[in-house]
């Protein structure tokens, strides 16, 4: 009797376990500190992350050595223009970043008169407060890199500042604001359109 409720708290804690670690490895969650995505996100709201949105081919190929190498491909998509990601900046920092993907690889982005241009177009960003006031000059993104913007443009250290985001930097894609309760929902994860260039 004693031995099979012994048994019992043990296959219920494995289980917590697991299932604990499981959510652990699928997502994560990030704390809001500070005005840089503002007005979409603020200090001390929390953020669920997905860290498998762009889970790489190669996380794949090593469970299945059979299958050919596929060196920057990702199992569901790579980071695209618009979404929201949580990121290490390419420079000593303790701290994780969250930002907007604005270039992805391959694509020139530059800051004129407030207007953000990609590949020579102007986005069209409604998430935005205000424009940025600094120009930006223009940039190609490089293989296996991103480039991120804050929402809040003029208080935002974003990759004006420190550069290209490697791909292998960024944690997981922001997914849902969970805290406070009152401000439940899905992160504002927006494809971004091109228009003319001003």
């Amino acid at each position: 009797m004693i031995k099979t409720a012994l048994r019992e708290t043990l296959e219920v804690l494995f289980l917590a376990a697991l299932v604990f670690f499981g959510a652990r490895a699928l997502l994560d969650n990030f704390i809001v500190t500070g005005p840089s995505m503002q007005p979409t996100l603020h200090t001390g709201q929390w953020v669920a992350i997905n860290k498998v949105a762009y889970l790489r081919s190669s996380w794949m190929e090593r469970l299945n050595p059979l299958r050919q190498p596929a060196a920057g491909h990702y199992v569901f998509h790579p980071p695209r223009r618009g979404e929201i990601v949580v990121l290490q900046p390419p420079v000593a920092s303790t701290n994780l970043f969250i930002k907007r993907v604005i270039g992805e690889p391959g694509d020139s982005v530059e800051v004129r008169r407030g207007q953000v241009l990609v590949n020579g177009s102007a986005l069209v960003e409604p998430y935005l407060r205000e424009p940025a006031r600094q120009d930006y000059p223009r940039q190609v993104v490089p293989g296996g890199h991103f480039f991120v913007l804050g929402d809040n443009r003029n208080q935002s250290e974003d990759s004006r500042f420190f550069g290209m985001v490697p791909a292998g930097n960024i944690v997981g894609k922001a997914w849902v604001k969970y805290w406070p309760p009152s401000e439940w929902g899905l992160v504002y994860n927006v494809a971004v359109a091109a228009g003319p260039a001003p």
